[in-house]
């Protein structure tokens, strides 16, 4: 709903210049467009009308400011309005966020642009490498740029990547995820426009599908040989937040601690989940990382699981927790197991 914004803008200029000798027909379309898109989006929000409520937090700095005139203003689907309102002031503010086992608040402008290409399937990677080849054969290159279809995808994708990439909020490929179908479709147009001909093209795409979902078996923390290679390079993630987690390993973590015999375990785990309705074996206390201890005062157990996130956005936090406990397993594609070393 918020990439929608993006969506018009992007439209807008495509359509116009599309049709930039036809000024009238260009100008009754948008409008069209635009009537389509904002009753949408109103029906969606159930015909709701409201104004600014001084009270809501995060709107009361601006409401106050305000004229009472503007903040009694009926504004129909308000809820989306402050939506987008709170997306703009979190984005001013900054969140942190960790790339290439840095952290930083303010955002990094080739973000987006690490997260797609180390986050994409090797299967796609590989295609671009065949279609790049494909592109310098001259006669191959200038029958596909004759026809320009393909620039209706790839326009999109550019705007959407080009508006994350300004972005302070760098928390994971997820922003810019709108993308995915229109890489897919623009890989899946160039390869066949240029390798149709070729006799092994359908055996190629069956081994690419194939391919392509067996390695997914544990999609969100997901990483392509790119992201692997330069893994090793750093000694650390390239990406973590929601590029790594977002719960999923959690009803892992449960059957694991279940199958070990564990009854108590500390945890730093990026997650809202109350562990307790899920994990009912075991006792649980959550991590004071910079006190050594539980958040309740009791001395850290002897088993602790981290997740990557808390575990590389808080590196210096958690560096008693390597000097005095062994990691001896991995849960999932997200979370460490650690135990405290034997003396």
């Amino acid at each position: 709903k918020f990439s929608g914004i993006v969506v018009i803008a992007g439209l807008t200029v495509l359509i116009t210049w599309k049709h930039r000798k036809q000024w009238g027909y260009a100008i009754k379309q948008l409008c069209v467009l635009a009537g389509i898109v904002l009753i949408g989006t109103w029906i969606l929000y159930g015909f709701q009308v409201s104004s600014i409520d001084r009270d809501i937090h995060g709107e009361q700095t601006i409401a106050v400011s305000l004229p009472a005139s503007v903040t009694k203003l009926p504004i129909p689907a308000y809820t989306y309005v402050r939506g987008v309102a709170t997306l703009f002031f979190h984005n001013s503010d900054g969140h942190k966020s960790y790339i290439f086992g840095n952290t930083n608040t303010t955002g990094k402008i080739y973000y987006v642009p690490v997260a797609v290409v180390t986050k994409l399937p090797d299967t796609v990677l590989l295609a671009g490498i065949f279609i790049t080849s494909g592109l310098l054969h001259r006669k191959k290159s200038r029958k596909l740029f004759s026809d320009r279809s393909y620039l209706w995808l790839i326009a999109p994708t550019l705007i959407f990547v080009g508006l994350a990439m300004t972005s302070n909020i760098n928390i994971g490929v997820r922003h810019a995820l709108q993308t995915w179908p229109l890489i897919y479709i623009l890989v899946s147009y160039l390869g066949y426009t240029i390798y149709k001909k070729q006799r092994l093209f359908m055996p190629v795409i069956i081994i690419f599908l194939i391919v392509t979902t067996l390695g997914f078996a544990n999609p969100l923390a997901y990483k392509n040989v790119m992201n692997r290679s330069i893994e090793k390079l750093i000694n650390a993630p390239v990406l973590a937040d929601s590029n790594l987690d977002w719960s999923q390993d959690i009803y892992r973590l449960r059957n694991y601690i279940a199958s070990k015999n564990i009854t108590t375990f500390g945890e730093a785990l990026f997650t809202n989940i109350p562990l307790g309705r899920v994990i009912t074996s075991a006792q649980t206390c959550e991590i004071d990382s910079t006190n050594q201890r539980c958040m309740n005062g009791e001395e850290a157990p002897c088993t602790i699981a981290i997740s990557d996130t808390a575990r590389w956005q808080n590196k210096q936090d958690y560096a008693w927790v390597y000097q005095n406990y062994d990691e001896i397993d991995r849960v999932g594609g997200s979370i460490s197991i650690f135990n405290c070393k034997k003396l």
